[in-house]
């Protein structure tokens, strides 16, 4: 009974470091704050009958917690990595431990601001191209909320040339941003398909303006979940060729039949605008380039048509 009086004495006045041995009772080992039973048997603590008091193997003292225990965290708090986070209001675990905010502000779990997503209409296939008309791919796809961006390309019925082309100007461009990027090739543009790329490329379509603007209602679903997370969506259209019925029926935009613009000059019409940053102007609209006509959001233009526009969703 002295033993037990003694022990309590010294827990309650918080004096261990007054103490220079194990203050705690013999068969008993000191833990964090707690003195921990190191006997076996049944009649080592608790009632002497086996009991879960036992076999918890610790002292009843108040807010005692073993070290090695997991972190209990009062709600709304969770244990973010050892810290008690207040998910609720944390910026950069929002709702969820490591969820990140991009706008800097969460509220009530939820992030505040939404991201904008992207379309951009670039009148070039690339089957042919210079380090210009490679920039503005390049600064398309670096309009891809990740740092290191990952970009799916659609190929679709588009030609082989227009379809290396396309990838060795994305290369070409996106190095030249000094985004790092990895590329990846689409079969369908799906909500599966979408959920691991930032920015989805539409190489040129060629063929069946029907089946291509059919083609684009079956990715309509996928898209608002894609744009509502930043996603970019770029649509490349060359001479006599179709993308722009794949864009109207995705809901992307409607355009009348582009206009061929080899060979023309093109400007830069609004220098604000990512997508020209760093472009040349003018530059040469090189083989099977296109210009649109009646659209707004326009980048650069040959005459009085856009020949690469910017839209916002």
């Amino acid at each position: 009974m002295k033993m037990q009086l003694a022990l309590v004495a010294v827990l309650a006045t918080g004096c261990f470091d007054s103490i220079v041995t194990d203050p705690c009772a013999p068969g008993f080992t000191l833990q964090g704050s707690a003195c921990v039973d190191t006997h076996d048997g049944p009649d080592a603590g608790g009632g002497g009958d086996g009991s879960d008091a036992h076999d918890a193997g610790v002292v009843d003292v108040p807010d005692a917690r073993p070290e090695g225990d997991a972190l209990v965290c009062e709600a709304p708090k969770m244990d973010c990595d050892g810290t008690c986070i207040d998910t609720t209001n944390d910026p950069n675990h929002c709702g969820s431990c490591t969820r990140v905010c991009a706008s800097g502000i969460c509220e009530d779990s939820k992030c505040v601001g939404a991201i904008v997503g992207h379309v951009v209409a670039i009148g070039h296939d690339y089957q042919s191209y210079h380090a210009g008309m490679a920039r503005v791919l390049g600064n398309a796809i670096a309009l891809g909320a990740s740092y290191t961006v990952h970009v799916g390309f659609f190929r679709g019925s588009a030609s082989d040339a227009a379809r290396s082309g396309a990838l060795s100007a994305a290369g070409v461009g996106t190095n030249a941003t000094g985004r790092p990027h990895v590329f990846v090739g689409l079969t369908a543009i799906t909500a599966q398909t979408l959920a691991s790329v930032d920015v989805v490329v539409v190489d040129a379509q060629i063929g069946d303006g029907d089946a291509a603007e059919a083609l684009g209602q079956t990715w309509a679903p996928a898209l608002p979940a894609f744009f509502a997370r930043g996603g970019v969506v770029i649509v490349l259209e060359g001479a006599n060729g179709v993308s722009y019925r794949a864009a109207a029926g995705a809901g992307l935009y409607t355009v009348d039949a582009p206009s061929d613009a080899t060979s023309q000059q093109v400007h830069i019409a609004d220098g604000t605008d990512a997508v020209a940053y760093h472009v040349p102007s003018p530059y040469l609209a090189e083989t099977t380039s296109v210009s649109f006509p009646g659209v707004t959001g326009v980048v650069a233009n040959a005459g009085d048509e856009a020949v690469v526009f910017h839209l916002t969703r």
